[in-house]
């Protein structure tokens, strides 16, 4: 791996650990407001979903997308489009944890998604 290849690839991991993080934010803020401090335990008991039933801190990419999918509440908050696209980011996601070379399409994609979610959070 070359030298820009490698800052490629940080920059990568660092837009998908931002994407995650805001993403567990928007659901911890919005489940909080609705539901108060004890949202998930309350969840737990109500949704039937295995997901759902999990300990949201142990919970990996795919699952915290999919809680937008899952929850009424969530559903909204993003368009379609822009749920299909974090869908989408999980090959991506393997890709970077396994430390395979993304190429320029899936960097685009990852970049794409990030502008949408992050890029006024970004203080690099």
């Amino acid at each position: 791996m070359n030298q820009q290849e490698m800052q490629m690839m940080t920059e990568a991991y660092y837009q998908l650990i931002q994407i995650e993080m805001h993403l567990r934010s928007v659901i911890k803020e919005k489940m909080t407001e609705k539901y108060g401090v004890h949202w998930h335990t309350i969840l737990s008991k109500r949704v039937k979903n295995a997901t759902i039933r999990k300990n949201f801190d142990d919970l990996e990419y795919y699952q915290v997308v999919s809680y937008f999918n899952i929850l009424p509440s969530l559903n909204s908050i993003y368009p379609t489009k822009l749920k299909l696209q974090l869908r989408s980011l999980g090959d991506i996601r393997n890709k970077i944890a396994h430390h395979k070379m993304l190429n320029e399409e899936e960097f685009n994609r990852l970049n794409e998604v990030y502008e949408k979610l992050c890029s006024s959070l970004s203080v690099v």
